[in-house]
């Protein structure tokens, strides 16, 4: 995976604090932690700037985060490590959870999941979140340094590959999708997305909440992401 720049991660860091859909993607996981976690050790493999991990402090999880870019790290939190996801530090069964937000799309999967499933206790979960559908290949992904989008049978595959069971699988951000396919086609940059007017910010993250709310009873049939919690044995 190539390394991203300081401009970069600084961009990514103010992005995970303010933009609405980082805010509400950060809600969804820590919802799904709270609820399918069967305890409070969590490890966050491409933390990038540690905001997640900082996030969890402030609850009742003890976070670690590992990244191969220590440089960029976020001050707000001490728990970040410097290391690979295709060999990482830890023995075997050592957390409860792992989360991957944003980053099996960016490696070779096999070394950084077999590490995942390694380090996870037993009836540990595994929380990804992926770019979804690969006919939205654009040379955002390419920007962005994606290897692939994913279909909601690669993640069945995933589970199955290492003899989990997918106990959670569902889009984000399916109210907005229509705009997101809209930017899409008219090729806004990332850029303008990013610096977004704050009423404009405030009411897309208004809108993905309700999303996330109503998720609790409706199964979304679309959404520009993937969320997976695939339980280990």
């Amino acid at each position: 995976m190539q390394a991203y720049t300081k401009e970069e991660m600084e961009r990514l860091y103010s992005m995970e604090k303010s933009h609405f859909w980082s805010r509400a993607r950060l809600h969804l996981i820590l919802d799904l932690l709270r609820t399918l976690s069967p305890g409070k050790q969590v490890l966050d493999v491409g933390c990038g700037t540690g905001h997640l991990v900082a996030r969890l402090e402030e609850t009742d999880f003890i976070a670690t985060g590992i990244d191969p870019q220590p440089a960029f790290f976020s001050s707000h939190t001490s728990q970040l490590i410097q290391a690979s996801a295709e060999k990482l530090p830890f023995p075997q069964e050592s957390f409860d959870a792992v989360v991957m937000a944003d980053v099996l799309e960016h490696l070779e999967e096999e070394a950084p999941l077999g590490e995942a499933f390694r380090v996870l206790v037993p009836g540990g979960i595994l929380l990804l979140t992926v770019p979804a559908f690969p006919w939205l290949w654009s040379r955002r992904d390419e920007r962005a340094r994606h290897l692939r989008r994913y279909r909601t049978k690669d993640l069945h595959s995933i589970a199955h590959r290492f003899n989990g069971k997918l106990i959670d699988l569902r889009f984000y951000q399916c109210l907005l999708f229509p705009l997101f396919l809209l930017s899409r086609w008219l090729r806004i940059s990332p850029d303008k997305e990013t610096a977004l007017p704050s009423w404009l910010n405030s009411l897309f993250f208004q809108i993905n909440r309700l999303e996330l709310w109503l998720g609790k009873w409706v199964r979304w049939p679309w959404g520009s992401s993937l969320i997976a919690v695939i339980k280990k044995p």
